[in-house]
């Protein structure tokens, strides 16, 4: 809402200020990152200090805490020592040690389940890799075997008594597509 001020132009010191710094703003200057000034330096000290002081000073010492057994044979704790004789007790915080004992186990347990299913993963990477290898060097054997009978002038095989045999018309077309079948079955 416009006062009457406003209306004619008049802007108080802190609105004409305003006003101008937004006429000024640029999407440049929105990027420029802003570098703490020393007051709130001063201030992050201030809450660094405060943090600090509060960790060193905020624990509470433990108090002496004291056993003893009243005339009826029940046993009593307290801060400060009874009339009778009674001994010191130190008190752990944190969880009983039977306690801590099966958390640990837990945890070991956990922990080699991780590893076992680690060992498995590379367990089968390694079967998974070894077996890419191996249909990699079949698929370039079939390849190879493919251009050298597909640009070979001849074909022959060996008869049972080991003499080479030409191989002509519908054998050498067999060959030819048995060589480009192997290649077919071996490589992706």
């Amino acid at each position: 809402m416009l006062s009457a001020d406003s209306a004619s132009g008049y802007f108080p010191a802190h609105g004409r200020a305003r006003c101008r710094d937004l006429t000024r703003l640029s999407s440049a200057s929105l990027l420029v990152p802003r570098f703490p000034t020393s007051r709130s330096f001063a201030m992050f000290r201030f809450v660094a200090l405060a943090c600090l002081l509060s960790l060193v000073f905020g624990a509470v010492p433990a108090a002496e805490v004291y056993k003893w057994k009243d005339a009826d044979g029940h046993v009593h704790f307290g801060d400060h020592p009874p009339d009778t004789e009674a001994e010191s007790v130190t008190i752990r915080s944190g969880p009983p040690a039977a306690d801590n004992t099966n958390r640990q186990e837990h945890l070991r347990q956990v922990l080699d389940g991780y590893t076992r299913e680690r060992e498995a993963r590379e367990a089968s990477r390694a079967s998974e890799k070894m077996e890419a290898e191996r249909r990699e060097r079949i698929c370039i054997r079939a390849r190879a075997r493919q251009h050298s009978v597909e640009n070979a002038n001849f074909l022959y095989d060996y008869t049972a008594r080991g003499e080479r045999r030409v191989l002509e018309g519908a054998e050498y077309k067999r060959a030819i597509e048995n060589a480009r079948q192997a290649v077919a079955d071996s490589c992706d």
